[in-house]
């Protein structure tokens, strides 16, 4: 019975060595586990970190663009009422040109006017004056209002060109 007993007790042992060595492999498992889930742990602050700098980052970035796009907001109302005013301005202006230009276009007419009028005097002149259109007078009166005509045909001239 003794030797029974031991035989027994030996199975136990056995038993209990190999329920040790079970235990002893899912302990080392589970400290591998544990070692795993404190370096997932280690590289999760570490990307918590640099995730928080990057979102401060981004923050500052979409506060500096909505800064941007409050200033070109600006600046497109401020572009937008000069270009109203370039539109008035631009309006009035082609109002006093077309005012000018009616203007300009009577004065023309009495210009014109006043071109024949000249026209027609310098012609009456030259017929009266003029040395070759001396018929049938006395030699002394041709001399005479061919130097008359020298004397003024010059100014006239002058005038002329001046228009």
């Amino acid at each position: 019975m003794l030797e029974a007993e031991r035989d027994n007790r030996e199975a136990v042992a056995r038993e209990l060595e190999k329920e040790v060595a079970e235990r002893e492999t899912e302990l080392e498992k589970a400290k591998q586990t544990i070692a795993r889930l404190h370096e997932t742990g280690k590289q999760a602050v570490a990307q918590r970190y640099h995730l928080e700098g990057v979102g401060k980052e981004l923050e500052n970035e979409v506060a500096a663009r909505k800064t941007e796009l409050e200033k070109a907001t600006q600046t497109i109302a401020r572009l937008r009422e000069t270009g109203k005013r370039a539109i008035g301005q631009r309006d009035h202006l082609e109002a006093v040109v077309k005012t000018s230009e009616e203007e300009l276009a009577v004065l023309r007419l009495k210009n014109a006017k006043l071109d024949h009028k000249f026209e027609d005097a310098k012609r009456a002149f030259a017929k009266i004056y003029h040395p070759n259109a001396s018929v049938s007078r006395s030699p002394l009166e041709t001399m005479v209002r061919g130097e008359i005509f020298k004397e003024f045909w010059g100014q006239l001239e002058r005038i002329d060109s001046q228009n």
